[in-house]
This record gives C-alpha cells, sequence and structure tokens, in this order.
C-alpha cells in the first residue's frame, strides 16, 4: 500500500508562474530540487488541480505559498500542524472528561429519592404511608417442655409477644385474649406440656377465655410451688455466695433473688450483699476513705463493680490472674459430750462348797445350785 506523502511528494506542484519541466504524462521533472535531494514532478492532478488531500490543498503547498517553496518548511509546517492538532485533542479529552464527571453527579443526585418517595409499583413499601409506624418483629416465646423452673419465663416471654406486637390478635379491632391463649398452647410443643395443651385444645369448650384463667391453670401445673420460700431459704444460707464467679454475675443473680423475695429494706440488701461478696472487694471497700452508705445499695453495688476492675487490672499488670474467693466458711463439727469412762462390773466369784449342804447354805435362795455329779436333786421353793 503506497504512503499517500510520498506520492504527493512526487507530485508537488512547481512555483506559480513555472512551467512543468516533466513529461505530461506524470515524468519527474529535473528543475525543483529539494534540499534534501528529493526532487519534486507533476502528472495529470496538477492539470485538474486536485490533490489526494481533496479540494483542501497539502500543507506542504500553504507552506511552499508562505515559507519560500522549500521541503523543510513544508516540514516544519506538519510538525507545527500536527502538534495542534494534537493540543485539539488533548482539550477536546479534558472536556469529554469534564462533561462526563458532570453527568455522572447530576445522575447520582437524580438517584437519591426523599424519605417520603415511595415506588408507586408493588413493593415493601406499598399502600404503607410515609409517616406510618414500622412493624415490629419481637422473637418469639420459646418451645415449653413443662419444665416447672422454667415454667414463668415462658409466661413472660408470651405476654411480651402480646404487648410488642397487640395487632397480630386483634378481633375486630380488639385484642382476644382467648387468641392470646391459643398462641401460647401452639408454642407448648414438647413433652409433658404438650399432652396437657392437646388435651386442652380437644375440648368441646375451650376452658380458657380469658388469659388470668389460662395462668391460673398453668401456674398450678408448671410453676414451681413455693418459689419465693425457697428463695428466702436460700438467702439465709451460703449458697448465694460469690464464689468463682465474677461480681457481674453474683450481683444479678443477687438481685433476682430479691425480686423474688420482695426485699424492700436498704439495710437487709446491703448487709446481705456484703456477706456474700468477695472479702478482698468488702475490706477494700470498707477500709476506703469515704465507704457507701450501709442504706445506699446502689452506691454498694458501683462500688464493688470498679472495686472488682481494679483488682483485675492490677493483676493482669502482675502477670497474675485474678480468680475471685468467697467460698462459705467452713462449718466447725458439733462437739460430742465425752462420757466419763465406766468401770466394769466384776463378775461374782462363786467358791465350791465342800459338800451338797454346804452349797445349799452357800447359794442365794433365788439362785438355783448346781447340780453334784453322781446326785439327783430337784429345786422347789
Amino acid at each position: 500500500m503506497t504512503n499517500p506523502d510520498k506520492i504527493w511528494k512526487a507530485t508537488l506542484e512547481e512555483p506559480s508562474g513555472q512551467a512543468s519541466a516533466g513529461p505530461a504524462s506524470g515524468g519527474i521533472g529535473g528543475e525543483d530540487q529539494c534540499p534534501t535531494g528529493k526532487r519534486g514532478g507533476t502528472d495529470e492532478r496538477k492539470a485538474s488541480g486536485t490533490s489526494l488531500y481533496g479540494s483542501r490543498p497539502h500543507p506542504r503547498e500553504e507552506g511552499r505559498s508562505r515559507g519560500g517553496g522549500t521541503a523543510c518548511g513544508d516540514l516544519r509546517e506538519m510538525a507545527r500542524g500536527r502538534r495542534e492538532r494534537a493540543d485539539v485533542g488533548m482539550d477536546g479529552g479534558e472536556d469529554r472528561r469534564r462533561r462526563r464527571r458532570l453527568g455522572d453527579r447530576q445522575l447520582g443526585n437524580s438517584l437519591v429519592s426523599t424519605p417520603s418517595a415511595f415506588s408507586a409499583g408493588p413493593g415493601v413499601f406499598n399502600g404503607q404511608a410515609a409517616n406510618s409506624r414500622p412493624l415490629i418483629r419481637p422473637n418469639p416465646p420459646f418451645a415449653f417442655d413443662g419444665d416447672r423452673t422454667q415454667g414463668k419465663t415462658f409466661l413472660h416471654s408470651v405476654k411480651q409477644y402480646w404487648r410488642l406486637l397487640p395487632e397480630a390478635f386483634h378481633v375486630n379491632g380488639v385484642v382476644s385474649e382467648e387468641k392470646v391463649v391459643h398462641f401460647a398452647l401452639s408454642y407448648m410443643s414438647k413433652d409433658s406440656a404438650a399432652s396437657w395443651s392437646e388435651c386442652m385444645s380437644e375440648r368441646l369448650v375451650f376452658p380458657f377465655p380469658t388469659w388470668s384463667s389460662f395462668v391460673a391453670e398453668f401456674k398450678l401445673r408448671f410453676v414451681e410451688e413455693n418459689k419465693q420460700d425457697h428463695t428466702l431459704a436460700r438467702l439465709e444460707t451460703h449458697a448465694y455466695y460469690m464464689g468463682s464467679r465474677d461480681v457481674f454475675k453474683y450481683t444479678d443473680e443477687f438481685d433476682d433473688l430479691l425480686d423474688l423475695v420482695g426485699y424492700s429494706d436498704n439495710l437487709v440488701k446491703v448487709t446481705k450483699y456484703r456477706a456474700g461478696l468477695d472479702p478482698r472487694i468488702n475490706q477494700a471497700i470498707t477500709t476506703s476513705g469515704n465507704p457507701p452508705s450501709l442504706t445506699n445499695y446502689s452506691d454498694w453495688r458501683t462500688r464493688a463493680f470498679r472495686q472488682y476492675n481494679a483488682e483485675v487490672a492490677a493483676r493482669a499488670a502482675r502477670g497474675q490472674a485474678f480468680s475471685p474467693h468467697c467460698a462459705p466458711p467452713p462449718v466447725a463439727p458439733r462437739p460430742r459430750p465425752v462420757a466419763a469412762p465406766t468401770e466394769p462390773e466384776p463378775a461374782p466369784v462363786f467358791v465350791a462348797p465342800a459338800s451338797d449342804a454346804a452349797a445349799q447354805d452357800t447359794w442365794p435362795k433365788t439362785a438355783r445350785p448346781p447340780l453334784m455329779s453322781g446326785t439327783l436333786t430337784s429345786w422347789t421353793k
């Protein structure tokens, strides 16, 4: 494939006013000599006034008219034109990039929707007003198996679900307690609880039209009896002591015990709390410059938390592990009364009599004398 520049170099047009020295068939003339060693020539395109570049004259022709007609001037003009075109291309590329960034920014702004703008088609917010309350999804109750220690917790979980989502139990716009009871029975699905739930549900007349009637029967069967008495007895022993637990778990369990028992006297609370606390923590709080009041249970809890954290940090700095110890004090065995030693009674000593008559006089009247060999005697009184 021929290069248009080479063809055009071979057909350079002579300066105006001079005739071509070459033949009309397109031969190369010898009069126009370029300093680079190449000579120009003409062909039939010269006569028609056209070139390979169309109606626009080649940059070399413009250079010949402006720069004295030398090929070096043409080369300089071509280089200048290339630089100008490159500058225009760079400016155009920068302009395109600027327009692209502006379009992306406008597109991003158009995609940001206001909180009140909802899609008209089907979707999550279809039919929901902008200021409507979001739907709450509380955790459902756990599957109850009839464990009496978990009965009260199960009732609490059902009641909490009912309070957080009352619209789920509406019948004609009002909360139906019977529907709540059926909901609770559906989660009694294991062991003895499942059998009792099935028996209650199969009755012709449902026995629990209200929540209170269901709770009363449920507590008789699945809630631990006299739980308050058991808790009170535990607080009177060393079973609730801190032991190897941390102060946070100990305080949580102690608060649960207080709620079950119903203690309201802060002095009793502080006394019981200090009794079960780690002795090191209790002593550090008591011997501090400003110990809390004996009637301020909340302040005692806060100070116990801080002292425990300080103990853990100090042990960690020394490279030791903090292990709380608050075992119940050892119970001394009850002393048994020591009885005075008693001497055994001496056994009676019998002396053999010399004759049978002496034997009858020697032995007491209430005792039977031994039988002598060779004689037959009978003892009658």
